[in-house]
């Protein structure tokens, strides 16, 4: 009886999925904690403090509930697309007998993967920056407070411009065009979360279709939401772990965990072309062959093992969560890894770059004008 009331598949799909997303959400709503909270040493930063103690917190409060607005609408509007596109699929599915996201799944899971991978790539890279953007931000809050003059319409009209720059001052790769940076950055803290569940939300709900048809109806619910549920649980955890930590050592456990999952969605996205590509040599059978020989290409195959395929929905066990996190695949090809190691060469090189521009280095006894001056 325990068996056809609860489905192991579909608890790891959905656990699977939902942690996905968890991790970057919390990240987001960690980072906006962070942005807001007053550093121990604030009279070190300008004296203009004690005369705004009063307005501060108010002002604070009014920020983060912007800022979490557009992380909730992001996820909401994502949650809410892919459950009408999946159930749309679904329905055509099981009245049509047409599976049409099947038909192109791994081309799908790649573009998906792909996008997912950008957008974390540059988030991750430029929260490096929110260090000394946080003192910019809070000496230019300061002085706005300061004056004194400003009436309650006044500071509400304040809050919108102010939100602007200061995601803008996080996320923007050191330009100083202010009008480019504002208009491509102070909605990402809305789209990343919008992509991130759209993705995660869809993979789900059409995995959940795929095993379902094999198993009980009794066995989807209960297995669905204990998934769902401990996955917010531990997306939870996250979050309130992140946001007492100190400033820097978030950032810096934020961004390794990000480039950890933007490594392994790029690696993915890899395979799922490559994948894409085989099934549409050798016929869509080939993605229902199991683990064998037939079941993958062998061009560039580097190793294949036979256990620990996170694709197989009915006997992966821990490995979708290990591939979920990290990207992982039973196996290995020359593209694969070559995008795997250049992902993190990209990332290095990058970071290089960065610390070279502020000043803070030399290449190759070359000089940035920040360390000239």
């Amino acid at each position: 009886m325990a068996k056809s009331l609860f489905s192991v598949p579909i608890f790891l799909i959905c656990f699977r999925e939902v942690l996905e997303a968890a991790i970057i959400l919390s990240v987001l709503l960690a980072l906006v904690e962070q942005i807001v909270k007053r550093d121990s040493d604030r009279d070190a930063l300008d004296p203009v403090h004690t005369s705004s103690e009063g307005t501060q917190p108010e002002y604070d409060n009014k920020l983060v509930k912007r800022m979490r607005l557009q992380i909730f609408s992001g996820t909401f509007v994502g949650l809410f697309i892919s459950v009408c596109i999946g159930a749309t699929f679904l329905a055509i599915y099981y009245t049509q007998l047409n599976d049409i996201y099947g038909n192109s799944e791994e081309l799908w899971e790649g573009i998906f993967s792909i996008v997912a991978c950008c957008m974390i790539f540059i988030m991750g890279i430029t929260m490096m920056r929110m260090d000394r953007a946080k003192v910019k931000w809070r000496l230019q809050l300061s002085k706005a407070f300061d004056q004194g003059c400003l009436s309650n319409s006044d500071q509400d009209k304040l809050i919108k411009p102010r939100k602007i720059d200061l995601i803008k001052s996080i996320f923007a790769l050191g330009t100083e065009n202010e009008d480019s940076s504002t208009r491509s950055s102070k909605y990402l803290l809305f789209f990343l979360p919008t992509a991130t569940v759209l993705r995660e939300g869809l993979e789900a709900v059409v995995f959940i279709g795929g095993v379902s048809l094999g198993q009980p109806a009794s066995s989807i619910p209960i297995a669905a939401v204990t998934g769902i549920g401990l996955g917010m649980i531990i997306g939870y955890v996250i979050y309130s772990s992140s946001a007492r930590l100190n400033l820097s050592i978030f950032l810096i456990v934020s961004t390794i965990a990000l480039m950890y999952i933007g490594a392994g969605l790029i690696t993915k996205a890899t395979w799922y072309f490559i994948m894409h590509r085989y099934i549409q040599a050798v016929g869509g059978d080939a993605a229902e062959a199991g683990d064998g020989p037939g079941s993958f290409p062998v061009d560039g195959l580097l190793w294949h093992l036979d256990y620990g395929n996170p694709e197989n929905k009915l006997a992966a066990g821990g490995w979708t969560i290990f591939s979920g996190v990290l990207g992982w695949n039973n196996t290995g090809t020359i593209a694969t890894v070559l995008i795997y190691i250049a992902f993190w060469l990209l990332v290095s090189i990058t970071l290089v770059y960065m610390k070279w521009k502020e000043g803070r280095c030399t290449i190759f006894n070359f000089s940035s004008q920040a360390r000239k001056r």
